[in-house]
């Protein structure tokens, strides 16, 4: 949750007198399991779930501000660390 989450919010809050000056956007980058349940990725999907509410609230919160906030999913990618990373997951029983 720190990094998904709480650093998110916390530039987002530190940057939003400059982003309401400017009228600006706010950007985040999430990930499709935070769309839905994934097993045995219970806590990356609760943090990118929250990212998603945080957005939207964010979004709804700002709008009156002239501040645009949007979340974009891109695919996952094939990587040696992704790789590496499906490997040492637990096998679903």
């Amino acid at each position: 949750m720190a990094v998904n989450v709480a650093s998110a919010a916390e530039l987002v809050r530190l940057a939003l007198p400059a982003l309401r000056r400017a009228k600006g956007h706010v950007i985040f980058v999430n990930a499709s399991p935070g769309l839905t349940g994934v097993a045995r990725w219970s806590a990356f999907v609760a943090s990118k779930a929250a990212l998603r509410e945080l957005a939207d609230s964010l979004r709804e919160e700002e709008a009156v501000h002239g501040v645009r906030v949007a979340t974009v999913y891109p695919a996952a990618t094939a990587t040696d660390s992704y790789a590496c990373e499906l490997s040492v997951l637990p096998s679903p029983r």
